[in-house]
C-alpha cells in the first residue's frame, strides 16, 4: 500500500497535480467491467474475465491511497438481451470467488444492488448468482 501511495504522489507532483486525502476518501469511482474489456485482445468469457480482474487492480490501488467507495457494474439483467451474454454470465461465474476473496483479505463491504428477485442466469442453468 505505501509503494502504490508513494508512486502515485510522486506522479501527481511530476504532474503539478495537487490533492487531499479527504480528496480520495470521498472519492467515488464508476466502472463498467463489460466496457474495459474492450481493451485485450482476448475474445469471449475470457475478455470479461480481463475486464473484471483490471477492475479488481483498479480498485486495490484506490483502496490503497485512502478512496473509500466504487461501484462495479458486473452484471444486469439488460446484458441478457446480448448475444454475447454466455460469455459475460461464464466470467461472471468464474469472478464470483475472486471477487470473494478479495473482499475477504481487505476486509472489503461487496454490496449488490438491483432487483435481486429477477435471475440473470439463463434459466435452464443450475448456477444463478443471486
Amino acid at each position: 500500500d505505501e509503494k502504490i501511495s508513494n508512486i502515485f504522489k510522486e506522479s501527481a507532483k511530476n504532474l503539478n497535480f495537487s490533492f487531499s486525502d479527504d480528496d480520495l476518501t470521498d472519492l467515488c469511482i464508476y466502472d463498467m467491467t463489460d466496457g474495459t474489456r474492450t481493451s485485450t485482445n482476448l475474445k469471449g468469457s475470457n475478455a470479461y474475465i480481463d475486464g473484471g480482474l483490471f477492475a479488481l487492480r483498479f480498485t486495490n490501488i484506490l483502496r490503497a491511497l485512502g478512496a473509500k467507495n466504487i461501484y462495479l457494474n458486473v452484471i444486469h439483467t439488460g446484458h441478457k438481451k446480448r448475444v454475447n451474454y454466455k460469455d459475460i454470465y461464464e466470467a461472471m461465474l468464474k469472478l464470483v470467488d475472486v471477487y470473494l476473496n478479495y473482499a475477504n483479505k481487505y476486509n472489503a463491504k461487496l454490496k449488490f444492488l438491483g432487483n435481486l428477485d429477477e435471475r440473470i442466469d439463463f434459466g435452464d442453468s443450475k448456477f444463478n448468482l443471486i
